[in-house]
């Protein structure tokens, strides 16, 4: 009698030792999964941070090409002044000499 007690009591512990282990692997696995899950994640924002970057680039490079252009366009234009304060001097040396001559 005492054998038998013994042994149920031993098939119990052994129930509760598989049940505990089978929970653990549950556990376990979802653990897994998140962490899956969660490098996924991490992938994922890595490669929209490195999109940004690029984004952040390629803006970078057209403000440089704008400001550029933007430093030829005033040199041009303070070119044209001159050019035009010239054009101005001619004239006024021609309406003078027409004066002048009574053309």
């Amino acid at each position: 009698n005492d054998m038998a007690e013994a042994a149920g009591r031993q098939r119990e512990a052994v129930d509760m030792v598989s049940t505990a282990f089978h929970e653990m692997v549950a556990t376990s696995n979802e653990v897994a999964r998140s962490c899956s899950q969660a490098a996924d994640s991490a992938d994922n924002g890595q490669q929209q941070a490195r999109e940004g970057q690029r984004q952040i680039d390629e803006a970078v490079r057209s403000v440089d090409q704008l400001s550029e252009e933007l430093t030829r366009s005033a040199k041009d234009m303070t070119q044209l002044e001159k050019d035009s304060a010239g054009i101005q001097s001619i004239l006024n040396t021609i309406r003078s000499i027409a004066e002048q001559t009574n053309l």
